[in-house]
């Protein structure tokens, strides 16, 4: 995508996303921890308080780095998002793509794929959008503006609102 940095929306999941899965995440931990120290009968609370000490740095870390990732960019030329692979994957707006509701990364959304590209080519060459970001005005308004009448994210959008 050869677009200027003006026709570019970087789209984040919204705040309040990251803290619910970051406070859900620690629960859990934390509790697993307190099971862990019940039902074993530890009697070190220094091992448990270490372990937790652990889960929390691990958590943080993982927090600030969901907070800053850039989950998708939406330009005049299409969409784009970097994989798991570190691998940017770019969809024009022209390509012919299919739209299948999925989950990745514990986040319910959608999966934009080239049509008939196979196993293989649809796992290289898919964007995954989260629902958190495909419900938000900006997404909407972005591809209000760059999207052609006929893409299956227009639908996505119009079934949002």
């Amino acid at each position: 995508m050869n677009a200027t940095p003006a026709d570019i929306a970087e789209l984040r999941l919204p705040p309040a996303v990251v803290r619910r899965t970051f406070v859900l995440h620690t629960a859990a931990i934390l509790g697993v921890l307190v099971l862990f120290h019940v039902v074993t009968r530890q009697e070190s609370l220094a091992a448990l308080g270490g372990a937790a000490s652990l889960a929390a740095l691990a958590l943080v870390l993982g927090y600030a780095s969901t907070a800053r990732r850039v989950w998708l960019t939406l330009s005049s030329s299409g969409v784009a998002t970097v994989g798991y692979t570190g691998r940017r994957i770019e969809l024009p707006w022209s390509a012919p793509v299919t739209l299948s509701p999925s989950r990745r990364s514990g986040y319910k959304g959608h999966t934009v794929a080239l049509q008939g590209g196979g196993l293989l080519r649809s796992s290289t060459s898919a964007v995954f959008i989260p629902a958190a970001i495909s419900s938000t005005p900006e997404f909407a308004s972005q591809v209000a503006a760059w999207a052609p009448a006929s893409h299956p994210l227009r639908t996505l959008v119009a079934h949002a609102a």
